[in-house]
């Protein structure tokens, strides 16, 4: 499975924008997004895109840039999409994540990223998860969050109100808590929820989790062993 159009155009190239500072590239690709939805101009999503290509230095900038990893010059964007609730999502979150972190990003040879997907409706708290975290990342500690997310999914996958819970887990592990409560009670992170999922619909993703590599996806077996495979040779073209 290739794709070749959304994620790589819009997802990335806003991110790469963010890591690297570079506003003006953020707010084009940010803007492309806005446009892009026209026809849903008065809609929640429409006018948060909008919001966020007039202002870059927002709480969503934040946010987009926290759920990123790796140095400027890092040749290749991984990506794993996935959703909380998802039993195999999680896993690869708080077992396969660590181990590209390790070998990859602490050695400045790949950018990692999570984009959280659609979940099913019997998957319902999935939502939550991804807001709750998106939400602590404006205190820096976005990748600690969601490893705790995935590690804690039987605890709280269902809850009739995950919130408190999820909410907890981030205020633990330093986030703020008066922002946090905030950022949950203006749901300020359903923008990005939002623009993950579409995007995640428009670069093709079906199976769930799979792992962007360069202009790859991967899914099924995300084994250590695999995915290390596929990322040296996606590193070894770009030599």
């Amino acid at each position: 499975m290739r794709f070749a159009t959304c994620l790589p155009a819009l997802f990335v190239a806003a991110v790469a924008a963010t890591a690297c500072g570079d506003h003006a590239a953020r707010q084009a690709a940010s803007a492309a997004a806005a446009a892009e939805y026209s026809p849903y101009r008065d809609s929640i999503r429409a006018r948060g895109a909008a919001r966020f290509a007039a202002r870059p230095d927002t709480l969503l900038a934040r946010a987009d840039s926290a759920r990123t990893l790796g140095a400027a010059a890092a040749p290749l964007w991984v990506i794993l999409v996935g959703q909380l609730q998802c039993a195999a999502c999680a896993d690869a979150v708080h077992e396969l994540l660590p181990v590209l972190r390790r070998e990859y990003v602490d050695g400045g040879r790949i950018h990692l990223a999570y984009v959280n997907a659609r979940a099913p409706d019997t998957d319902y708290n999935a939502r939550f998860a991804a807001h709750a975290a998106y939400c602590g990342s404006l205190g820096g500690s976005f990748w600690k969050i969601l490893d705790t997310i995935a590690a804690t999914r039987d605890e709280w996958a269902t809850l009739p109100d995950p919130q408190p819970y999820l909410d907890a887990i981030a205020v633990r592990l330093g986030a703020d808590k008066s922002l946090q409560a905030t950022c949950t009670e203006r749901t300020l992170m359903l923008p990005l929820v939002m623009w993950d999922q579409e995007r995640a619909d428009a670069a093709g993703v079906t199976s769930l989790p799979t792992l962007l590599i360069g202009t790859d996806a991967l899914s099924g077996d995300l084994s250590p062993t695999r995915v290390r495979r596929a990322i040296d040779e996606a590193l070894a073209k770009k030599k």
